[in-house]
């Protein structure tokens, strides 16, 4: 039996990079992350405006988490991830066309990627390695 690494890990960046736009999904729906701010216009008055990064993520076009780990708690972990993505997704659903809305209690974590891991020189100690004679 082959692994498909695409359907098991997903697609890479690398393949996704070279997607034109037609290719992608069309999304409608996007979470924004920003601050809200006082503006205050030279007629006097003020106005909250929501001032967003200049790139939002696709919500509707996400898709669930494979739930297929040997480790139950890394099962419950994507379950709950799923679950929020279903949460968020049926929140928009109830919004008009052209809505939206601050949600409160989300939190925005700041990530970034751990440098890649260095390969151990082929004659370091690996308590691994075995000399095999075939």
């Amino acid at each position: 039996m082959s692994l498909d690494f695409e359907k098991t890990f997903g697609a890479s960046s690398a393949s996704t990079a070279g997607a034109s736009k037609e290719d992608l999904p069309k999304a409608n729906v996007w979470m924004n992350i920003g601050v809200t701010v006082e503006v205050k216009h030279a007629d006097g008055t003020t106005e909250d405006r929501f001032i967003s990064l200049p790139v939002g993520i696709a919500i509707d076009t996400q898709e669930e988490l494979p739930i297929n780990s040997r480790s139950e708690d890394y099962n419950l972990f994507q379950a709950a991830r799923n679950k929020l993505l279903k949460t968020v997704q049926a929140k928009a659903a109830g919004l008009d066309a052209g809505e939206g809305v601050i949600l409160d209690n989300l939190e925005i974590q700041l990530r970034r990627v751990a440098d890649a891991v260095v390969a151990p020189a082929e004659d370091a100690a690996n308590p691994y390695a075995i000399e095999l004679t075939l």
